[in-house]
């Protein structure tokens, strides 16, 4: 799933190198890729063999846990063209707090500290890690970064809807949607799981594929459309220099 993403990272940070005025591609490529290097981390939660490890792995992963919700806002700020900046500015700030508090309290962002290791089965075969462990007296920080996040692409969203034509109505419906339901789903689970009230390992990247599909169909739309639009003038052209020329 981490390579998928990172494949979908590149493809768009090519179309972005043929078009630069196209920052959202830009955008979505630092989306994708910090989406594979935490997934990366993941995998290494999961296959933890000691609470140290377990943790050390959600120390380090929240770096591009960090970016990826940075990036994207501003995705959604470039891509719908609106978005308002000082939410921006809030969630930067929450997200450069959290990574302080990340590598100087407690064992990680989430954990004042790390006691134990459970065990559950995965897909009917695969036994991964689970934490047991004290949550952070700071473990608000981050859940206030989701909650602005969540704001945030909701206004922009609901602002697009209201000014845009039907593509810009599905833009914000297929983007704006699947942040805001796949975020919820994600954040709400892992705080489930932090003050254990149920067993489950940290599965963040399914929710953060979702956002790309979403994201990518969208980019994808556009490069159709305007390579539609390019064959329609090219088409216009012809004909008028036909006229002409007769």
């Amino acid at each position: 799933t981490a390579a998928s993403s990172l494949t979908l990272g590149m493809i768009h940070q090519y179309v972005w190198a043929r078009q630069r005025e196209r920052l959202d591609f830009l955008a979505f490529f630092v989306v994708a890729a910090s989406a594979a290097v935490f997934g990366a981390f993941e995998l290494q939660m999961m296959r933890a063999a000691t609470p140290a490890a377990w943790a050390a792995a959600l120390r380090a992963g929240h770096v591009p846990l960090a970016i990826f919700v940075v990036s994207t806002v501003v995705f959604v700020r470039l891509h719908f063209r609106n978005g308002c900046l000082d939410l921006l500015a809030a969630i930067v700030a929450l997200r450069l707090a959290t990574l302080v508090q990340n590598f100087t309290t407690g064992v990680n962002a989430n954990f004042e500290q790390l006691v134990d290791l459970g065990y559950v089965v995965l897909w009917g075969k695969s036994i991964v890690a689970v934490p047991v462990g004290t949550p952070s007296r700071w473990a608000w920080l981050p859940k206030l970064g989701n909650l602005l996040l969540l704001v945030f692409v909701t206004d922009a969203a609901l602002t697009l809807w209201r000014r845009g034509d039907r593509a810009a109505r599905q833009r914000a419906a297929l983007v704006g949607g699947s942040v805001v339901v796949s975020t919820t789903a994600a954040g709400g689970l892992a705080a489930l799981s932090v003050y254990g009230v149920v067993q489950l390992p940290t599965f963040l990247l399914p929710a953060f594929v979702v956002i790309l599909l979403a994201m990518s169909l969208e980019l994808g739309g556009d490069v159709l459309r305007a390579a539609a639009q390019a064959r329609e003038l090219e088409a216009s052209n012809k004909r008028l220099n036909e006229l002409i020329d007769s």
